[in-house]
């Protein structure tokens, strides 16, 4: 389950009660970041931790996994991040890795991170010192596996060449976006994870709530990503790309099931997929997220998404 909205959408006793919703229901992987809320703002940061943290302190400790990032250089792509982060150097060094751990530790109210994540790849610090970093971290006990976010093919590889020329711990996973609207995770880094062992986390299955069809003709319902936030609408607003999604929210009525539902289970049964994260505002999309874990869409039904997917998507884009 992930916890982006913990914090900005959805306060903490609502947070509370959808974490516990999803352990009854099964699902003990939660995944946050020291970035979070997001939107990330200077007023938020760190919000969605301490939400799991007050959660977690709760609870056995043994009976959820939690995941949670580092924020790293962005490249541009939010260009405002990180000023309110570490003093403006979200930088993945020794220093700046341990720093950030800590943090994290707190906010989160434990002794230890089942699964620590780089959020950006780091192009500045050397491979083999940010594996030396981690590698003191889980010496420590206070790190179990680590692995990446947003990571590139040659970038993810790079990290797995160095741990093995200087025999330092691996990444474990990779963390990216994969639904049905988004498929550059099949273009390059699907190969790396399948032949190198890899774990694959994919998030934002339901490419920010639009594979719901709730965004179908034009509509932006009041509450929602698209309408409350510009980045979103400008990311996932795109005409063509609603007609596409309402046409896959079709395809799930005709056979029965919820659109939401239909799109988690289609990253769920992806051959290279380990977990599927989804972060929800409301009771009722968990529901949705809980349910997809019992379906298992037919040939025929793959073989029409497929069919869409041709329709919508460049042929130069498509990969298979």
């Amino acid at each position: 389950m992930g916890t982006m909205t913990f914090g900005s959408q959805v306060p903490s006793d609502p947070a509370h009660d959808m974490l516990d919703r999803a352990l009854d229901a099964g699902i003990t992987l939660i995944d946050t970041a020291e970035m979070y809320a997001s939107p990330p703002t200077t007023e938020t940061y760190g919000r969605s931790e301490e939400i799991v943290g007050t959660w977690l302190s709760k609870r056995s400790r043994d009976r959820v996994a939690i995941a949670t990032k580092l924020v790293g250089p962005v490249d541009g792509m939010f260009p405002k991040v990180g000023a309110h982060i570490r003093g403006g150097m979200a930088t993945i060094d020794r220093h700046h890795i341990t720093r950030a751990l800590e943090g994290s530790l707190r906010r989160l109210r434990t002794d230890y991170i089942d699964l620590y994540q780089t959020h950006w790849p780091e192009r500045s610090v050397p491979a083999e010192v940010q594996l030396e970093a981690f590698g003191r971290l889980i010496e420590s006990g206070k790190v179990r596996y680590f692995g990446t976010s947003n990571e590139t093919s040659w970038s993810l590889m790079h990290l797995i060449a160095a741990s093995e020329r200087n025999r330092l711990p691996r990444p474990v996973s990779a963390q990216n976006l994969l639904n049905l609207l988004q498929r550059h995770y099949e273009r390059g880094l699907a190969e790396v994870c399948r032949q190198e062992g890899i774990g694959f986390i994919a998030f934002s299955p339901l490419a920010m709530g639009v594979l719901s069809g709730k965004y179908s003709g034009g509509a932006l319902p009041a509450g929602s990503r698209l309408k409350e936030y510009d980045r979103y609408r400008r990311a996932y607003g795109d005409e063509r790309l609603i007609e596409c999604a309402s046409r896959y929210a079709s395809l799930a009525r005709e056979i029965g099931i919820e659109p939401a539902t239909m799109a988690l289970a289609w990253v769920r049964n992806h051959p290279d997929v380990t977990s599927v994260i989804s972060s929800c505002t409301r009771t009722e999309q968990l529901e949705k997220l809980v349910a997809s874990a019992e379906v298992h869409l037919s040939s025929e039904t793959l073989t029409r998404i497929e069919d869409i997917r041709t329709e919508f998507e460049p042929p130069w884009t498509r990969v298979g």
